[in-house]
C-alpha cells in the first residue's frame, strides 16, 4: 500500500524508501526521523556553503531543540487540518537575514510615499501588459531546471504535460495580488522594530516569529519562540521576556 506524504509525518523510514532512492537515503542519515518530509526533500539537494536559507534549514533539522518545536507545531497543524509548517523555515530565515535595513531607516511619511510609488509602478505595469498583449502564464516562463526544482518526482514528459494542464497564474495576477497586499499591508506596517533596542538582531527574530504564528495560528506561541532563539542565537529567554519585547518594540 503506498505511503501517503501528505499524511505522513515525520521522515519514518516507510516515507523515505516511497521517495528516495537508497542511495539518498544514506546521505539523508543524518537527519533525525522528526525531521518533515517537506524539509528532507529540500535537504536532499545538497547544501551550498554560501546558502544561507539552507544552513538556516539544516540547523532547523537538525538541533536538538528543534524536535520540540516540530513537534508541537505538527499537533496544531493537524488539529488545524493543514500540512506541517512549510513557513517555518522562510520565517526563520527572513528573522535573521532577509530584513531590509534601507526600509526600516526610512521616515514614516517616506515609507508612505514610496508605497504609493510602488504601487503605481505595478498598476502601470500590468495595464501595459494587459494592453499590448504579452501577459504570460507564469509557469510558461520558467526554465526546464526550475520546473525540475518544482517538480522533482515528474520525469521530463510528465512534467510537460502536467504544467500544460496547471491553471498559473499570469504576470498581471501576481502585480495585481501585489497591489492588493500593498494595500492591505503597506511598508510602514512592515518594519518590524519600531523603537531602537539594546539587542536588534534578538528583537527583529522575534518579532518576525511573533508575526509568523499570529497569523498561523492566532497565537504567539512564546515557548517556540524561546528555543528558537536559543537554537539561532544561543540566548536562553523566559516566555514573560519574549512577550514584553513583543510587546515594547
Amino acid at each position: 500500500m503506498p505511503v501517503d506524504l501528505s499524511k505522513e509525518w515525520p521522515s519514518t523510514e516507510s516515507a523515505r524508501k516511497a521517495v528516495f532512492p537508497s542511495s539518498q537515503r544514506e546521505a539523508l542519515k543524518k537527519y533525525p526521523a522528526w525531521v518533515p518530509m517537506f524539509a528532507l526533500r529540500k535537504l536532499s539537494r545538497g547544501i551550498p556553503s554560501d546558502d544561507m536559507f539552507m544552513l538556516t534549514l539544516h540547523e532547523l533539522c537538525t538541533n536538538p531543540d528543534m524536535e520540540t518545536v516540530w513537534r508541537r507545531l505538527h499537533k496544531r497543524d493537524k488539529e488545524m487540518g493543514c500540512p506541517s509548517s512549510r513557513g517555518l523555515p522562510t520565517a526563520v530565515y527572513q528573522g535573521l537575514y532577509g530584513y531590509n535595513e534601507e526600509l526600516e531607516e526610512l521616515a514614516p511619511k517616506k515609507q508612505l510615499s514610496e508605497n504609493k510609488r510602488i504601487h503605481k509602478l505595478a498598476a502601470d505595469l500590468a495595464d501595459g501588459l494587459k494592453k499590448y498583449g504579452i501577459d504570460r502564464a507564469v509557469l510558461s516562463m520558467f526554465t526546464d531546471d526550475e520546473l525540475d526544482s518544482l517538480f522533482p518526482e515528474l520525469d521530463p514528459l510528465e512534467r510537460h504535460w502536467s504544467v500544460q494542464d496547471i491553471s498559473s497564474p499570469t504576470l498581471v495576477d501576481l502585480l495585481t495580488r501585489i497591489i492588493l497586499e500593498l494595500d492591505s499591508r503597506p511598508l510602514h506596517a512592515r518594519t518590524l522594530i519600531k523603537k531602537n533596542p539594546t539587542h536588534t538582531d534578538r528583537v527583529r527574530l522575534i518579532r518576525h516569529l511573533g508575526e509568523f504564528f499570529e497569523r498561523r495560528y492566532q497565537e504567539q506561541l512564546l515557548e517556540v519562540i524561546s528555543l528558537i532563539v536559543k537554537v539561532f542565537l544561543k540566548v536562553n529567554l523566559q516566555n514573560a521576556e519574549v512577550s514584553r519585547i513583543l510587546l515594547k518594540y
